[in-house]
């Protein structure tokens, strides 16, 4: 959900840029959209999530663990997966197009082995659609839990390589 709702954020901030993490990205028009859910790996998502008479979508423990956690250490996965919240499916679903934002991106963060985003696909659109080759980063869905230290170093990388560019702007 996060790629839905981060370029709408930084639509309000003049200057703020954008780092996707293992992130679908928000569309700017139905072809997009289409694309997006191309490179989601759906049937797992899908698969993985329960419903409830409030028409919200959850993960249980073991599924949230397959799905966001397979390589992080077993106590902190399950600490993370205690955390999901149910989501709104539907506002997922039917979020409109937004604006072109390509501009706002700094960087993009794919892991090789996550099974949410297919890794090659979602590097594949991210080429396609906004010229960047993305970080690929070794593991799943959460390296921010699994190797908090490469992300850190790609995160500052991505900054500091962004801040060069604005300066020379």
């Amino acid at each position: 959900m996060g790629g839905l709702i981060a370029p709408r954020v930084a639509a309000a901030r003049p200057q703020a840029r954008i780092i996707f993490l293992c992130a679908g990205f928000a569309h700017t028009s139905d072809a997009e959209q289409k694309e997006n859910y191309s490179v989601l790996n759906g049937d797992l998502y899908t698969r993985y999530q329960e419903g409830d008479a409030l028409g919200r979508t959850k993960m249980p423990a073991e599924r949230a663990i397959a799905a966001y956690y397979q390589d992080v250490p077993r106590e902190l996965a399950e600490w993370a997966a205690g955390k999901i919240q149910p989501q709104w499916v539907n506002a997922h679903m039917t979020a409109g197009p937004i604006a072109p934002y390509a501009y706002r991106i700094a960087g993009i963060i794919d892991c090789a082995d996550d099974r949410i985003l297919q890794p090659e696909p979602h590097a594949k659109l991210a080429r396609d659609r906004f010229g960047m080759e993305p970080v690929m980063l070794p593991g799943g869905h959460s390296p921010f839990l699994s190797r908090p230290a490469d992300l850190a170093e790609v995160l500052d990388r991505i900054v500091r390589a962004d801040g060069s560019r604005a300066r020379a702007q």
